[in-house]
């Protein structure tokens, strides 16, 4: 069946959230690292206790970390800011009583702010996402992020990108995690698309290729250096098709439109 819509990743593949670093792991130490600042700067101003800078930054990503690794080990978890931030918040000694909604909605915005100032969206990534509209096909996005959604639709439209796109999910606000295959089927449905019809973009081989393929869609790979040990569960993953930068893959979708 001829391709009508393409579906992205967001993080890795159309924009980048990490401060430059020599390596992946160091650039999302380094963003956690600044919004860990900015959340203790913020409790200190309201005359809450907080720790030293690197016991607050060693046990915010800390928190962060064990999210990952369990959805590493497959546990079925979807992780969130808000509940992550109220750990450490607590951890750090803020009376339970002052950690209401509207105190934690402010540090998740704190927390965020950070890492919203130095992101910049990847090369090619406007230009694509023009260019495949102009041939009048249908995009989406979905998301694996911890992050409430309405942050990076303001990212995504401050780069100009949101403009290009029929539909955005996140997985925080679903409640659903790529490579499950209701997310991809959340997002077909949106667009108005069956399975064949549609490829998904993505620079993580397990969530968004395996991910992809198990619902039907074809799964195309953008290389990237940010995961160094992607979980895969042992599983053999073959993209349809592999970039190395996101202007290639025009042709590729030119070539199954046509097909």
């Amino acid at each position: 069946m001829a391709l009508r819509g393409v579906i992205f990743d967001m993080g890795g593949t159309l924009l980048d959230y990490h401060p430059p670093a020599p390596s992946a792991g160091e650039g999302w130490r380094a963003m956690e690292d600044l919004g860990a600042d900015a959340l203790r700067t913020f409790l200190l101003e309201r005359g809450y206790p907080a720790p030293p800078v690197e016991e607050a930054r060693q046990s915010a990503f800390a928190a962060m970390e064990r999210q990952w690794r369990m959805i590493a080990e497959g546990k079925p978890v979807n992780p969130q800011l808000g509940p992550i931030l109220r750990e450490v918040l607590l951890s750090w000694g803020l009376p339970e009583d002052a950690a209401n909604d509207g105190l934690i909605d402010s540090a998740v915005a704190t927390y965020v702010a950070p890492a919203q100032a130095v992101v910049r969206p990847l090369p090619g990534a406007a230009e694509t996402l023009a260019a495949l509209r102009a041939q009048g096909l249908r995009l989406g996005l979905f998301s694996n992020t911890v992050w409430p959604g309405a942050f990076h639709l303001e990212d995504l439209a401050r780069w100009g990108l949101a403009e290009y796109l029929d539909c955005a999910f996140f997985s925080a606000d679903v409640g659903a995690w790529k490579p499950a295959r209701q997310v991809f089927q959340m997002t077909l449905d949106a667009l108005g698309l069956q399975p064949q019809e549609a490829a998904f973009v993505g620079d993580h081989p397990y969530f968004d290729v395996y991910g992809a393929q198990q619902a039907g869609l074809r799964g195309v790979l953008l290389q990237s250096a940010e995961w160094e040990a992607p979980p895969s569960g042992g599983l053999p993953i073959t993209p349809d098709a592999t970039l190395t930068r996101l202007a290639d893959l025009l042709p590729l979708v030119e070539a199954w439109r046509t097909s």
